[in-house]
């Protein structure tokens, strides 16, 4: 479904409506961050215990 989304031709006017919203807004940061499956999987394991 999020392929179709992204492809689709009303995405690019979503998108930017959704990150202006304040909710959103704050949960967007210029740092950058990369890790693979296993830094996902260790903090998902983590919140379940």
């Amino acid at each position: 479904m999020t392929d179709r989304l992204l492809e689709g031709r009303h995405c690019g006017k979503v998108l930017p409506v959704v990150l202006a919203q304040p909710k959103v807004k704050k949960l967007l940061s210029s740092d950058h961050f990369s890790g693979d499956g296993t830094v996902i999987e260790a903090w998902a394991s983590s919140k379940r215990d």
